[in-house]
């Protein structure tokens, strides 16, 4: 599962609206706990998404 898809149904689930800037803030959080937990693979996979989101949307990683 994408970590797109894993927040879209975090936020579906919180019965929050779907919404740019939080999915980025959420791809960034994940990242961050990521690092802090050694899930080096998971972090590698994950900062790709990151980069190509940002890269679509007009914001900085």
């Amino acid at each position: 599962m994408t970590m797109a898809k894993r927040v879209q149904e975090a936020n579906v689930r919180q019965g929050e609206i779907y919404d740019k800037s939080n999915f980025f803030s959420e791809m960034q959080n994940t990242l961050e706990d990521c690092l802090k937990n050694g899930l080096m693979d998971t972090y590698m996979r994950y900062i790709k998404e990151v980069g190509i989101y940002a890269a679509m949307t007009g914001r900085s990683a």
